[in-house]
């Protein structure tokens, strides 16, 4: 598969990172995953770790402190990274360095030719953007070890972003043209059935400003936002807006791919 992404990151850098800046998702997501891990028994050493979709790296390096805290030592680490963005994709290269126990493999897309079988896979609010949800995430398992675990993080419909996104697509008489939640459940029923779901809870809590409202929407909507300019988005956020600041509580999902007598549930 060498197609990359739904959705272009690379004009809408510093309003993603706005948005990191003021939501709890990731401290919530990585809170969980600490739980996950401490439960999680590594088949083999060094462990073959992959991120699909690792962004600029940030996240993956807060997601490796964390599982050396359950699985030490660092030098026992062989990472693989797939990410689209080239800038990202080398600033993550780059700072992960320090952690892998040989040179990391990256890549812009699924490889087809790797027949490497990964320890622990990650994939962080990353399938929204593929270009077919059932060929990744059908790749994705056959790349996992039989005694290994995958995490994936996905919204579904009731996500803030994902009504957002339900509100301007209709605006435009058109579909979501990302993947949901939704959309994964019934293609991993048929391919792991006995896969785990939890619900992540957090926040996205910004002061309220007009130049701050459209750095969300840049970020939401990417190349799309161009064909809504005759509607009136800021206003999308008015529901939220009190005493100067904007202030969302939403949730999404965590998924779990391990064998039973790897993981203690």
């Amino acid at each position: 598969m060498t197609e990359t992404t739904k959705k272009s990151f690379s004009k809408i850098r510093d309003d993603y990172a706005f948005f990191e800046n003021h939501t709890t998702e990731f401290d919530q997501d990585l809170y969980h995953y600490q739980q996950t891990l401490a439960k999680f028994t590594p088949p083999a050493k060094p462990l073959k770790f992959l991120d699909f979709g690792c962004g600029t790296g940030v996240f993956t390096s807060r997601f490796i402190k964390l599982f050396h805290l359950f699985h030490p030592p660092v030098e026992e680490l062989e990472i693989t990274l797939i990410e689209p963005d080239e800038s990202y994709r080398h600033n993550a290269v780059h700072l992960l360095s320090q952690y892998a126990h040989s040179p990391i493999q990256s890549f812009p897309y699924l490889p087809p030719d790797i027949s490497d079988q990964f320890h622990l896979i990650l994939s962080n609010h990353v399938l929204y953007y593929v270009p077919n949800l059932r060929a990744t995430i059908t790749w994705l398992l056959q790349r996992r070890h039989p005694q290994g675990m995958m995490l994936v993080t996905m919204a579904g419909k009731d996500n803030i972003i994902s009504q957002f996104w339900r509100s301007c697509f209709d605006f435009l008489g058109q579909a979501i043209p990302y993947h949901l939640a939704e959309d994964l459940i019934p293609i991993i029923h048929n391919l792991y059935p006995s896969y785990q779901r939890r619900t992540v809870t957090y926040t996205l809590r910004f002061p309220d400003t007009l130049d701050n409202r459209w750095k969300l929407l840049r970020f939401m909507l990417g190349e799309h936002l161009a064909q809504l300019q005759a509607y009136d988005l800021p206003s999308l956020f008015d529901p939220y807006a009190s005493q100067g600041q904007v202030d969302i509580t939403t949730s999404h999902y965590q998924f779990i791919f391990a064998p039973a007598d790897g993981y203690r549930s």
